[in-house]
C-alpha cells in the first residue's frame, strides 16, 4: 500500500514538472515570436526582416547584448564557452573571432573598472562546466578576473606582442575545429596595425592571421606545419596593409589571392561579395572604432552573413551594397549616433530622391534611390561627392540649393545683395557667376525687376549726389534702369563680394571684375531680364 501511495505521488510530481516544462516552453516561443516583431529589441526571432538594432550605454554594454543574442540563437541555454577580450585595445582582440566561431564562444569587452560586470555576467551566463578564453596577456585583461572565476576552467591565450597572441588563439581554435570534424583549408591574412579589414572578415569562422612587414618566425612555422597545397592564403586589403613581402612567402605554402579595395568601405564590400554573394541579411559595424564588429563577428556567421563596415560620415558605398543586393534584413551594432537606421541600404530607405540627411550628413539619392558616388551635375553645376563615403561637402549643397532656388527664374541676370553674388542663367541652367560690389549704405542698388537697356563700351560715368562726387570710365556698360544704375566693370577695386559694399560699395551700379563683365556683356543681348533681390 505504500509502494502504491509512493508511486501515486511520483505520478503526480511527473505531471506538475511537465506541466512547468511545457508551460516554460510556450512562454519561450512567445517572447521570440514577439521580439521579432519589433525592430530594435535585444532578442530578435528567427525570420527576422526589417532594420534591428542591438545597443547598449557603452561597448561593454552593448558586447553584452550581442552576446545574449547569441546565446538566444544557440538554443538559449548556458553556454559552454565565452572569450573575454580587451575593450580598449584591438591587437590582442582581433584574433577572437576565429575562435569564437570554433568555440560558439560570444565575445565580451573588459577595461581596468568593468572587469566585475564581465564577471558578473560570466557567472549568470555560462554553463558550471563552461570555458572562459582570455586573450592576451595581464596588460589588457586584468588577472583579477581569473580570481572572480575560480570555479570555470579559464584558458588565457597570450605571447610577448600581438602576434604572438595572434598564434596561441589561431592553434587553439585549430584543436576545436579539428575535434569538431571542420577542416580548415584557407588563412586569412590581414594587417596587425589596423582593425577595419579583420572585422570585415569576422564572420568567416577562418583563422585570421595578423601580418606586420613580414612573417614572424613563429608564424613561419606555424605555415610550415601544413602540406603543401592544403591551405590558400587570401590577403585581406592592399599592398599598404599586408605588404607585397608577405603575399611572397605565404606563396611557399600555398595558393594565394588579395581582396582588396580603395578604402575599408570598399574592401568591407568586397569581401562580402566575395564570400556571401547571395546575402539577404547583415551585420552593419561601425567602421573607426573596432569593439561592435568584433563583438558581432560570431552572431554574423551563425545567420552567414556578412559583416559590413559602414558610418554615419560614410555610409554611401554599404548602403549602395545592401540595396544592390535586394537585402531584407539588416541588424545595426551600436547607437543611431554612429550608424543610423537610414544609413541601412534596405527597401524602406531606398525611396529617397535627391539631397537628405544620414546621421546629420548631407547624402544625394539618384532617381532610383542609391547614393551617388560619382560627381553628377543638375542647374548647370557640378557636385563631387567624397569618393570613399559619397558624402556631399557643405558647401557645394549651399552652392547647388542656390542654382536650385536660381532655377525658377528661368533666364536672366540675378543679382543677390546680401550674397553680393551676380548669377546669369539660360533655361535655368547657370552660364556665369561672379561676385559683385552693389550700392553703399545711402546709395543702396535698386531692388527690383528690370531688363538690360543697352550695350556700350569705354562710357565715362559722372555724378554727384549728398555731397559725393564721381568721375571714372568704365570699358564695359548695361544698364538697367534709366541711365544711372547699370552692370560694369571697376578695374580700381581688387576684391569683390563678401561686406565690401558696407563701406566700400559704388554709388548704386553693379560692379564686376574685368574679365566677368566681359563674357557677361557678349553673352547677354539687349532686353534680358535683370532681378535684384535682397
Amino acid at each position: 500500500m505504500k509502494r502504491k501511495i509512493t508511486q501515486m505521488r511520483i505520478n503526480s510530481l511527473i505531471k506538475r514538472m511537465m506541466i512547468v516544462i511545457l508551460m516554460t516552453c510556450v512562454m519561450s516561443v512567445t517572447l521570440l515570436a514577439y521580439a521579432g516583431t519589433l525592430p530594435g529589441a535585444s532578442v530578435q526571432a528567427a525570420g527576422r526582416t526589417g532594420i534591428y538594432r542591438i545597443a547598449g550605454s557603452t561597448r561593454y554594454d552593448t558586447a553584452f547584448k550581442v552576446a545574449d543574442q547569441v546565446k538566444a540563437e544557440l538554443g538559449g541555454g548556458p553556454l559552454n564557452s565565452l572569450i573575454v577580450a580587451c575593450g580598449t585595445s584591438y591587437p590582442d582582440a582581433l584574433s577572437g573571432s576565429y575562435l569564437a566561431a570554433a568555440a560558439k564562444a560570444p565575445i565580451i569587452l573588459v577595461d581596468g573598472k568593468n572587469f566585475r560586470d564581465a564577471a558578473d555576467y560570466i557567472k549568470n551566463k555560462l554553463s558550471p562546466q563552461g570555458t572562459v578564453y582570455i586573450l592576451g596577456g595581464s596588460g589588457a585583461v586584468t588577472g583579477e578576473l581569473e580570481l572572480y572565476l575560480e570555479q570555470y576552467h579559464t584558458v588565457r591565450l597570450w605571447g610577448k606582442d600581438r602576434f604572438e597572441t595572434n598564434l596561441a588563439v589561431i592553434r587553439k581554435a585549430d584543436e576545436l575545429m579539428e575535434a569538431a570534424g571542420i577542416p580548415q583549408t584557407e588563412v586569412i591574412v590581414c594587417s596587425g596595425a589596423n582593425f577595419p579589414d579583420a572585422i570585415s572578415v569576422s564572420a568567416l569562422g577562418k583563422p585570421v592571421l595578423l601580418a606586420g612587414a613580414g612573417l614572424t618566425q613563429d608564424q613561419n612555422d606555424y605555415l610550415s606545419s601544413f602540406s603543401y597545397g592544403d591551405h590558400n592564403f587570401t590577403l585581406i586589403g592592399g599592398t599598404g596593409a599586408v605588404p607585397q613581402t608577405v603575399a611572397d612567402s605565404c606563396t611557399a605554402y600555398g595558393n594565394v589571392q588579395r581582396i582588396n579595395g580603395n578604402d575599408r568601405y570598399e574592401t568591407t564590400v568586397n569581401v562580402a561579395q566575395h564570400y556571401f554573394p547571395g546575402a539577404k541579411e547583415a551585420v552593419m559595424a561601425y567602421s573607426s572604432s573596432f569593439p561592435d564588429g568584433l563583438s558581432g563577428g560570431l552572431l554574423a556567421y551563425i545567420r552567414k552573413c556578412p559583416v559590413i563596415l559602414s558610418a554615419n560620415e560614410a555610409c554611401g558605398r554599404p548602403y549602395n551594397y545592401e540595396l544592390s543586393k535586394g537585402m531584407t534584413t539588416v541588424t545595426i551594432l551600436g547607437g543611431a549616433g554612429l550608424i543610423e537606421d537610414g544609413a541601412a541600404g534596405l527597401p524602406q530607405n531606398a525611396n529617397r530622391r535627391g539631397f537628405d540627411l544620414v546621421g546629420g550628413y548631407r547624402y544625394h539619392f539618384d532617381d532610383r534611390g542609391y547614393i551617388s558616388m560619382q560627381p553628377f551635375t543638375e542647374y548647370g553645376y557640378t557636385v563631387t561627392p567624397y569618393p570613399s563615403s559619397g558624402r556631399i561637402k557643405y558647401e557645394e549643397y549651399q552652392e547647388m540649393m542656390k542654382r536650385k532656388d536660381l532655377h525658377i527664374y528661368g533666364s536672366g541676370i540675378i543679382v543677390d545683395l546680401s550674397e553680393q553674388t551676380l548669377w546669369y542663367l539660360k533655361d535655368g541652367v547657370v552660364l556665369l557667376q561672379s561676385p559683385v560690389v552693389t550700392g553703399k549704405p545711402g546709395f543702396e542698388t535698386p531692388q527690383g525687376t528690370f531688363s538690360i537697356l543697352a550695350h556700350a563700351r569705354d562710357v565715362n560715368l559722372k555724378g554727384e549726389k549728398d555731397e559725393e562726387e564721381w568721375d571714372v570710365t568704365v570699358n564695359y556698360w548695361m544698364p538697367f534702369k534709366g541711365n544711372y544704375y547699370g552692370i560694369h566693370d571697376a578695374t580700381w577695386r581688387y576684391y569683390f563680394g563678401g561686406t565690401i559694399y558696407l563701406y566700400s560699395g559704388s554709388h548704386g551700379c553693379v560692379n564686376l571684375p574685368y574679365n566677368k563683365m566681359q563674357q557677361l556683356y557678349d553673352m547677354v543681348p539687349n532686353g534680358t531680364r535683370v532681378v535684384i533681390r535682397a
